[in-house]
């Protein structure tokens, strides 16, 4: 498989030697557990739950103005506590404080405003701001036609992905579009990324990548759909008919639906030879 490192670097992306205190490429993470960390992985993410709480919310709105008002919504819904203007200042301190230990003050700070905050980072700091520009990049290489950068990129776009958006911090209202928003990036990057390998003749490879992204998400029709072309690629046209009724039987038994136009229609495809 191509690797990322022999397709052209993105603006910012540059893999080449940095200076000896930035070892750590990526200091701000919420693909994943939420982190902050110095140039040598030393973790500064603060441990309170509210703390935490408004650093992942301005994260996801990293050089965004984030209204003060929405802060208190984010936290605390509609029952804020008594002195909850003085509470949020003492919350981000403490961010200020966290991001100050980790990083200099040029590359991430945290600006307030009146009755707002902005989250200042330079873009390769923080893994969901690298994730979508990369991912952009691949998109578009692979509507161009060019999947074998299409591939490349998007692989290397998706290695970034440590786990569940925030998955050790509690999101509140806000918070819960923004995540879902980076959760359909990530599936159509990845879906993206295993039809460019399909288009490069990958297919022996991705047979038992899809079996596990099938069992993991056995509902995902266009999952299923690869998985079963990957099948048909390699001759083994009675699997990928397999693939296909397992699916109809958990669409039937938990929605009382039948599988989609697409997987019906290379279902049939298979069982008749035209493909």
């Amino acid at each position: 498989m191509l690797s990322a490192a022999a397709v052209p670097e993105p603006p910012g992306l540059s893999t080449g030697p940095r200076p000896l205190r930035y070892r750590s490429r990526l200091h701000l993470r919420i693909l994943g557990r939420l982190q902050v960390r110095d140039a040598y992985a030393v973790d500064f993410t603060p441990t309170a739950g509210k703390p935490r709480q408004l650093l992942a919310f301005l994260l996801l709105n990293a050089g965004e103005l984030v209204r003060v008002e929405d802060c208190i919504s984010e936290l605390w819904g509609a029952t804020p506590p008594r002195s909850v203007n003085h509470t949020l200042q003492t919350y981000a301190r403490t961010i200020r404080q966290a991001l100050t230990r980790a990083l200099p003050t040029e590359r991430a700070r945290l600006v307030t405003g009146q009755s707002c905050y902005r989250l200042v980072v330079e873009p390769d700091l923080l893994d969901a701001a690298v994730f979508e520009r990369v991912s952009r990049l691949g998109m578009a290489a692979a509507r161009a036609g060019d999947h074998h950068t299409a591939a490349a990129l998007l692989t290397r776009a998706l290695q970034d992905w440590g786990g569940e958006v925030l998955a050790d911090v509690e999101s509140g209202p806000l918070a819960k579009a923004s995540v879902v928003r980076l959760r359909e990036t990530h599936r159509a990057a990845l879906e993206q990324r295993i039809d460019s390998d399909l288009h490069l003749g990958r297919h022996w490879d991705l047979v038992p990548e899809l079996a596990r992204r099938c069992a993991k998400h056995p509902t995902y029709e266009s999952l299923r759909a690869q998985h079963m072309l990957a099948l048909h690629r390699c001759g083994q046209d009675d699997a990928a008919i397999r693939v296909f009724e397992e699916l109809k039987v958990i669409l039937a038994d938990r929605f009382g639906i039948e599988p989609g136009p697409r997987v019906m229609s290379l279902y049939r495809a298979i069982r008749s030879g035209d493909t």
